[in-house]
This record gives structure tokens, sequence and C-alpha cells, in this order.
């Protein structure tokens, strides 16, 4: 567990996208098969942003940051759930329009030109119990394993602050490597 969980904390950070690293996680893995793919989450757009997203957004006077809540999925296997903050303002409107009407993950509806991510945080979550044998995960899978915090850009700009929460069945039952 420890090892499986060093290496996706590694991979996260190092990443660009965390869509296309999960999705090379469960292809190395077998965690989950299928397609890629969100559903807004029951609160979606009623959570008030915090002060790291404030922060990491800086909005100008005439901007508005909007929440949306989603959970992304492998197949029928539930990966991570996530908070966005995003500035409309500062997106195209066709973005605007996939993010208001869809359920497409924010980094696919943003042009991927221009685009970068840039994790601010990445830790366990409190709840993980760390010891030689670690959690199967077989209890609860979707209970959280690692929160991790970015900040994306377009062009430069910030125009997205998410937190992500990680489900443990992307490390729970793997096999140690000998």
């Amino acid at each position: 567990m420890n090892n499986h969980l060093s290496q996706l904390q590694d991979r996260i950070a190092r990443s660009d996208s965390m869509i296309e690293c999960l999705r090379a996680w469960c292809d190395e893995f077998g965690v989950a098969l299928g397609a890629m793919r969100s559903d807004h989450a029951p609160d979606s757009g009623r959570k008030p942003a915090g002060d790291d997203a404030m922060d990491q957004l800086r909005p100008q006077a005439g901007e508005s940051v909007v929440h949306r809540g989603v959970t992304l999925f492998r197949g029928d296997a539930d990966l991570l759930d996530a908070d966005s903050w995003y500035i409309p303002e500062r997106l195209p409107e066709a973005v605007n329009k996939l993010l208001t009407l869809t359920d497409t993950p924010f980094a696919e509806a943003l042009p991927s030109k221009g685009q970068t991510r840039q994790t601010v945080l990445l830790q366990r979550s409190k709840s993980l119990r760390d010891d030689v044998e670690g959690p199967s995960g077989e209890d609860d899978p979707t209970r959280p394993l690692l929160t991790v915090q970015a900040v994306i850009t377009l062009d430069g700009v910030p125009v997205c602050f998410v937190e992500e929460r990680l489900h443990a069945r992307l490390v729970a039952g793997l096999a140690q490597p000998a």
C-alpha cells in the first residue's frame, strides 16, 4: 500500500493532467476499465470559494467565481471527488457552455493549447491509517486517500482552483512488489 501510494503521489506531482495520470495508473494496475467521465455532485454550484482559491485566482472587479463539484469515474468506478472554483469571464464562451451544460471534466473542457496545471498541495488524507499493512479500502473504497489542490491556467492566467480527493480504490488491493 505505502509503496503504491508513494508512487501515485509522485506521478500526480509530475503530471500536467489528473485525468491522464489516473488513466495511465488504472491501465497499469487494472484498477478500473472504461472511459473517463464525470458527473455533477449534488452540491455543485453551492460551495463558496475559500481563501486558498481566492488567493490563487485573484478575481478582479466584475469577475465572478463559480463552484462546480464533480465525481470522476473510469467506467463504473468512482476515482475522485473534485470541487473547482473558476472565473467564467476568463474562459472562452464555448468552454463556459460545456461547463454549464455538460458533465465534461474541467480540464477537458479547456483548449489543450496554453493550458497548464500547477499542484499547490498534495497530502495524504488525515483519515488514512498509514501502518505497515495499510488500509485495505475494502470497507469503503471511496474514502479519501489523497487530497490535491492545483491551479489551472490558460495562457498563463489562473482560471481555476481545484481540490481533488482521490479514493482509496486507486491503491486498495494492489499487490506489493516483490
